[in-house]
């Protein structure tokens, strides 16, 4: 009896010895495959093209011609059987067709492959093992080879030149023999062509804050793959399914379904067909039906690890990710050498916002295959969400080692430079990613991100359009834009922006928030706080909405309110400064000093470099009369901020406090320098010019502060009329 298994499902067959060599109906999937020769056969590899080749040992040490490329062949000579009657069998590896000599004493037992490491179960059969010389074997592929030729192999049936080997014999008959019995054994044998990969490239967002939002740079996916065609056979299942793939090779998804299923129609189970039309279904969006056909490949051949992959991809399409997550771990288990499971589980878990398990999976895809750069880009984008910037660039670098012209991690590591306020090499990064792609929108997002950071407004704006002009669907451009606009205190054109952003995205917290500091800045108190509402309806642990919603419950002068909104905001996230900033302001307009600077303190012990706490607690000192304490506070905000104007004035508040009225006209001078409408500044150095008795000139800064809309104190100016001697 001859024992083999079927090549399709895997079921194990037996068949008298007289139809050796014939075709066969598998009776448990249907598919139709060749009993293997039981005969005694030399079996060796073309050197040149690598094709499987077997012919009767009579021909050992002859010349032929390859019957796939038609070059020179020789036969192996015939090896002598060790002595201690130890042998060999020869089995072939099923994923990645490696050639593998294994001792007589393994049949039956199943062996790890040494190339790609999954696992072969050896034959029980009787036939004797190989006797080629050990040169005659397929060279190995390298593990960048294994990437390039991703997924899973597929048969192809009788699509081999039939034309046979000529062999130089003495006896005629005997070479007519051998012949034929060569051209059946070719007629059952082919290779095996993959389809190489394709990458897609999302976006993925980055760091929040209250005012922008980086620009989204998401982990990539490993596609799911198919194998090229092979022209001009006869129309069986094979033939459907190899033209279906170069129709899904060419985008024409709608023809390569047609022919996966007229192959499926032909052999009811026939699992890659099944796999393959499950490809194009997902290529098309419709990711049930796609689930549904890996699912029926996975019941016929339960073995079929890339059928789980690509049920994974489809799962994870549909924002499934544990039963991506459970998929990617049966095809590693099947394979535990499968580079793509740990690529496309570790995205997985990135979308669940599981980083470290994100980070183990790349880090074992970077082992089995060092030259993966894909998997160091992702990877670095789990090391960022983390706040590991420095990782992550490091990360971002090797890819670019790799792969030079990969615009994307030159995008993400300018992200992580940005993160880092390293703003200089975040425009660099981002720059070089727009001259290699000048089509990538977000690394125009980004550099403008980078320009708003630094203050160049203008730049920052110009990016921004150009990435709407790019994709006009980017909510996040409008939205940065809008950002750009509210800095420079154009609040209607801030406010159109985010109401693009909104549109195009009506879930959207962040924009309903800064739509808020607008409507704030503009002293329409009630619209903004309508807008944070909004956003904490959206998102309720928005910490940022809270505290700005505080803010605006303060201007308002509601300022319990403020303090509880605040409060929130810190419970939510107790790091966040800015919320103990505002809780700080509301105590003080309420007169607990005290309180006021216990907040500040604590606002200056998670930022140290937090400006805006400096002067304010300087404002509650100065409320208490502690000049001194402000005065340094006022200095300690100047040297972070030089160009803090409102420091200047309240600092120049102090020394005039403490009648240093010189001190007080220097540093109010200073701060109309940096800000020529602020009014209140023209205010306080009149009050310090009528306190020196230089009374024209605190009429004229009297007069400049009226032009600008500050209502002067009438007591005030009922003294310097008594004083001066003049009504204005």
């Amino acid at each position: 009896m001859i024992e083999f298994r079927c090549k399709n499902c895997g079921q194990k067959l037996s068949v008298q010895d007289q139809h050796s060599g014939k075709r066969v109906k598998c009776p448990k999937c249907g598919s139709v495959g060749v009993v293997p020769d039981n005969s005694d056969k030399i079996k060796f590899h073309c050197k040149n093209c690598g094709q499987s080749i077997s012919v009767p040992q009579i021909h050992a040490g002859k010349k032929g011609k390859c019957p796939k490329c038609k070059n020179p062949v020789v036969v192996p000579s015939l090896k002598k059987e060790p002595a201690d009657g130890a042998g060999t069998v020869s089995v072939v590896c099923s994923m990645c067709n490696e050639a593998v000599q294994v001792p007589e004493t393994s049949r039956g037992q199943t062996i790890e492959c040494p190339k790609c490491g999954s696992y072969i179960e050896t034959s029980s059969e009787s036939t004797p093992a190989a006797s080629a010389e050990s040169d005659a074997s397929i060279p190995p592929t390298t593990d960048e080879d294994l990437y390039q030729e991703e997924t899973e192999e597929y048969e192809e049936s009788v699509g081999v030149d039939r034309r046979i080997i000529v062999v130089i014999s003495a006896v005629a008959a005997v070479v007519i023999v051998g012949l034929i019995i060569l051209a059946a054994v070719l007629r059952s044998s082919g290779s095996r062509p993959v389809e190489e990969p394709e990458s897609r490239r999302e976006q993925r967002e980055v760091e929040e804050t209250d005012v922008r939002v980086q620009a989204k740079a998401e982990p990539q996916e490993a596609e799911p793959h198919q194998v090229e065609a092979v022209p001009n056979l006869a129309e069986t299942s094979v033939d459907y399914n190899n033209r279906g793939i170069a129709y899904g090779k060419k985008g024409e998804y709608d023809l390569a379904i047609s022919d996966f299923t007229k192959a499926i129609e032909i052999n009811p189970g026939f699992a890659k067909a099944y796999n393959n039309r499950g490809i194009a279904y997902g290529k098309k969006g419709e990711y049930d039906l796609a689930i549904s056909d890996f699912t029926k490949a996975i019941e016929i051949n339960p073995r079929l690890a890339e059928a789980y992959l690509n049920r994974g991809v489809a799962y994870k399409a549909k924002g499934q990710y544990d039963l991506a997550i459970s998929d990617y771990t049966k095809a590693i288990e099947i394979n535990p050498r499968y580079v793509e499971a740990y690529y496309n589980r570790g995205t997985a878990y990135i979308g669940k916002g599981e980083y470290d398990q994100a980070i183990l999976d790349y880090t074992k895809a970077i082992e089995i295959n060092p030259r993966l750069a894909e998997a160091y880009l992702n990877r670095g984008v789990a090391y960022k969400a983390k706040g590991q910037y420095d990782l992550a660039i490091s990360d971002y670098t090797k890819a670019i080692e790799i792969n030079p012209r990969d615009a994307m991690a030159y995008n993400n590591r300018g992200v992580a430079y940005d993160a880092k306020g390293q703003y200089d090499q975040a425009i660099s990064d981002c720059t070089k990613a727009i001259e290699i792609n000048p089509r990538l929108d977000m690394a125009y997002n980004n550099r403008g991100n980078a320009y708003n950071a630094t203050g160049e407004y203008d730049r920052a704006i110009s990016d921004f359009n150009k990435a709407i002009e790019i994709n006009p669907g980017d909510a996040m451009a409008y939205y940065n834009r809008g950002g750009a606009y509210n800095a420079k205190a154009q609040y209607e054109r801030a406010i159109s922006d985010f109401n693009k952003a909104i549109e195009i995205n009506p879930g959207d917290a962040k924009a309903y928030n800064n739509r808020g500091n607008a409507y704030r800045a503009k002293g329409q108190y009630d619209r903004a706080i309508s807008d944070y509402n909004k956003a904490l309806e959206i998102n309720p642990s928005f910490a940022v909405a809270y505290s700005n919603r505080g803010f605006a419950h303060n201007n308002k002068g509601e300022y319990d309110q403020a303090i509880s909104d605040c409060t929130k905001a810190i419970k939510i996230n107790p790091g966040d400064a800015k919320a103990y900033n505002n809780r700080g302001n509301a105590y003080r307009a309420k007169g607990q000093y005290d309180q006021a600077i216990s907040d500040y303190n604590k606002a200056l012990e998670i930022n140290p470099s937090f400006a805006m706490a400096y002067n304010n607690r300087a404002v509650a000192y100065y409320s208490k009369g502690e000049y001194d304490q402000a005065i340094s506070d006022c200095t300690k905000a100047i040297e972070i901020k030089p160009r803090y104007a409102e420091a200047y004035s309240n600092r120049g508040n102090a020394y005039d406090a403490k009648a240093e009225h010189d001190q007080a006209i220097s540093d109010y001078t200073k701060a109309l320098e940096i800000n020529p409408s602020f009014a209140m500044a023209y205010n306080n150095r009149a009050v310090a010019y009528y306190s020196k008795g230089e009374y024209d000139k605190a009429w004229e800064d009297v007069r400049k502060a009226q032009s600008l809309g500050y209502q002067v104190h009438p007591g005030f100016l009922n003294a310097l009329r008594k004083a001066s001697g003049r009504q204005r």
